[in-house]
This record gives C-alpha cells, structure tokens and sequence, in this order.
C-alpha cells in the first residue's frame, strides 16, 4: 500500500456544503464532521459532553442550508455562542450554486408530508429524516434554512438549549427539527426567536407603555421589530412509529395583519419540548405550578406569560412569551433547576446553558 492510500473504511465522507454530523457513542464523540456555514465544537466535559453549533460570521446569509445529523448515546448538551442572526437578502446579489443545488421543491401533493414518507396517518412516522416545512418559492428572495435529526438511544438523553434565533428585517428562515427517541430516552429542546434588531430606552412608568424592568419600548423609525420577511418552525418528537409531538411556528404578514401587531408588546416567544423520563423532576414541578396558577384579567400584559400543556405521562410543552430574552432565561433557569436539571448536566455545565 503506497503512502497516499487511505483503506476506504478510514475517509472521512465528503459532505455537502452546510452538512453536518455529531454522534455520541457511550459519552463518547466518535464523528464530529461539519462543512462550511456550519461549525462544531466539542469541549471536553466529564461525565456529560458538550458541543456547540456555530455558524460562520455568527449567522446565516440568505439561501444559506444547514443540516445536521445527530448520534446520542449518552448525555448530550448542544449550544450556541449567541444568536443565530438571519440576515436579510440582498438584491442583486445571487445565492451560491452550491446551495441552489440543495434546494427541495415538492408539488401540493408533497406538502405535508415527511421527507421520505408516503402517504400516512398525521400522527405516523415512517422514517423520513426532517419535518415537512413550508416550502415557498424563491427565484428572487432565497430562504434560510436549518434542518436537524437527532437520535437518541435507550437510557440517553439530549439537551438542545440554544440562543434565540435574530431574523433580520426582509429575512427569510425556515427550521426543521426531528428527535427520534428510543425507549427510555429523553429531550430538552428550546426553541425561540427574538424580534431583531431595535433597541430599548431607560423611561419612567407610563400607563399607555409596556413597563418591564425600568425599561420601556419607545418605537422609532429605525427599529426593525418582528419585520422579516417569513418565518417557520417545525419540531416534532418521535418514539417507534408516533409522532408523540409536533410544535409549529409561522410567521407573515397577512393584509391588514402584521407580524408586529400580532406579536407586539412581546419581542421574543419561546417552545420548550420537555419529553421522557430524564424529564420527570420537571415534569411535575410544571404540574404543580401550573395548578396553582391564578387565571385572572389584567390591565396590561406582564413582561412573561407562559403555559404548560401536557401531551401524555411522559412529557409536554412549554409556551412563553416576554418582552426581554432575560426574563425567559430567568424564567427558565429557576424552574429548570427545580426540577433536577442541574444535577443532571452538572453543576459546572448548567450555567453555560441557559
């Protein structure tokens, strides 16, 4: 054998632009492969491991594609380092072939369904690798899309608590995520968006304004405010053949109906998939909190509002909305660690997660 050959089973797979693949195999990294926008890092951690997800230039550019397939046998923890901006699309400006060459188009009959699935019950799943998003054509606006598949083996559990994600004014993104869990396994999984870019001013308390903090929102021309172009979110959770949850978010302007006038005073709403046994501590804490919350008129929206609905004996969803990404963080922080989250991940991880 001469020095430049490499035994087949040793390359690495080549893969396309955007791709990438994590997997954990008994809290070990075994793959951690990724291609440009995407990036992985995986500082060592003991006991539970830890990778970040990154993008280059700390966002994603019009017609930039993002997939990433995910191996859990263990306990694993993905994060970012900050926001995942989506910036707008330039006119003028074409998308990179390479990411045109990824581009998925379904006829009518496709919508709806699973990549890969024929024609099923809406609760079936037949193993098609991402959630079926909204396609929209793009000839002239390309969109921004970030699709994962998370598998997690028997016993394991992942923890996906990611920044929130900064759709610039006139972007365009869609995310599609998958958690196939095996019997016994579990998820954590965050998912929110921020209202962009804009900014927030010291005032004092008026009747007429949202008071949160000793800050107030004062509207001014330049603010970019819920102004993208569209939006999509779509998580589903798996265990066999069931989808046992499917969580969406669309965002766009119908006439005489804004994103901003729907989603104003708050600038930033969060989706927490909360599933398996892993997740029982918490589980129940959300019970008992939820049961003890007063339902009751106010006369101005608070700065966090938040709802718990249960999907079966083994998990549920959180909803929250709030007017600063800090008061969600807070939110969840406190009842996070309540229910046992800390000791799961760790005393020396948890603070780097939320």
């Amino acid at each position: 054998m001469g020095h430049s050959d490499v035994p087949a089973a040793l390359k690495k797979p080549k893969l396309d632009p955007g791709s990438g693949i994590l997997s954990l195999k008994d809290g070990v990294f075994t793959t951690t492969q990724a291609s440009y926008p995407l990036k992985l890092l995986s500082p060592h951690a003991v006991g539970v491991r830890l990778a970040y997800m990154i993008a280059y230039g700390g966002g994603l550019v019009a017609g930039d594609h993002i997939h990433l397939d995910v191996d859990v046998d263990g306990v694993l923890v993905l994060l970012t380092q900050g926001s995942t901006k989506v910036f707008r699309h330039q006119p003028g400006i074409r998308r990179p072939q390479s990411h045109l060459l990824h581009s998925i188009h379904h006829s009518p009959e496709t919508v709806g369904k699973l990549e890969g699935d024929e024609a099923r019950p809406l609760n079936t799943y037949t193993g098609g690798r991402y959630p079926a998003d909204l396609r929209v054509d793009e000839p002239e606006a390309p969109t921004s899309r970030q699709r994962m598949l998370v598998k997690v083996a028997p016993g394991s559990t992942v923890f996906l608590l990611p920044d929130s994600i900064s759709p610039f004014k006139d972007s365009r993104y869609i995310q599609s995520q998958r958690f196939v869990l095996s019997p016994g396994a579990s998820c954590l999984v965050l998912d929110w968006v921020n209202s962009g870019r804009g900014r927030f001013e010291p005032a004092p308390v008026l009747k007429d304004k949202i008071h949160v903090k000793d800050y107030v929102h004062v509207p001014t021309e330049a603010d970019e405010w819920w102004a993208m172009d569209y939006y999509a979110s779509i998580n589903e959770v798996v265990i066999g053949d069931k989808v046992v949850a499917r969580e969406r978010m669309v965002l766009q302007d119908q006439p005489g109906n804004s994103i901003k006038d729907r989603l104003l005073p708050y600038h930033v709403y969060a989706t927490v998939l909360v599933y398996g046994p892993t997740m029982a501590k918490t589980r129940k804490l959300l019970d008992a909190i939820a049961d003890n919350e007063s339902q009751f008129q106010i006369p101005r929206p608070p700065g966090l509002i938040w709802s718990w609905s249960v999907l079966d004996e083994h998990g549920g969803i959180i909803r929250l909305a709030a007017v600063h990404v800090e008061d969600i963080c807070d939110w969840l922080r406190s009842v996070l660690t309540q229910g046992g989250m800390a000791d799961v991940v760790g005393e020396g991880l948890w603070p780097r997660c939320l």
